[in-house]
């Protein structure tokens, strides 16, 4: 049984504000905010993947908040990795993340997204 809103009554503007507004919080360690980024990722991936580069370039700014969300099983990632396109994002990802790979708070960010 789905609570709240049904994914496919919210528009790609207001899934694009949601992720937006989860650029700011120290943590998304939250199990409804893991399950909300579960749910949004089939949809919007390129959406839930630019939340993660936001908050990894945060992570150089402000070392203290390196967590994106934490990945205690791998149940709690938000799932990237096995949608189709998942693999080519990630790629993506990984090549713009590299120029950033030797600092350490970005590394143990990157870890906690992988």
């Amino acid at each position: 049984m789905e609570h709240g809103i049904p994914l496919e009554q919210i528009s790609p503007a207001d899934g694009e504000q949601l992720l937006r507004l989860l650029q700011e919080p120290a943590n998304l360690e939250d199990p409804h905010v893991r399950d909300v980024l579960k749910r949004l990722a089939p949809r919007w991936p390129e959406l839930v993947l630019n939340l993660a580069k936001t908050r990894l370039e945060r992570c150089l700014q402000r070392p203290e908040h390196i967590s994106l969300w934490h990945q205690y099983h791998p149940s709690d990632s938000p799932g990237l990795l096995e949608l189709l396109q998942g693999p080519s994002l990630l790629s993506e990802c990984f090549d713009w993340g590299l120029p950033r790979a030797d600092q350490a708070a970005f590394g143990a960010a990157w870890a906690n997204l992988v």
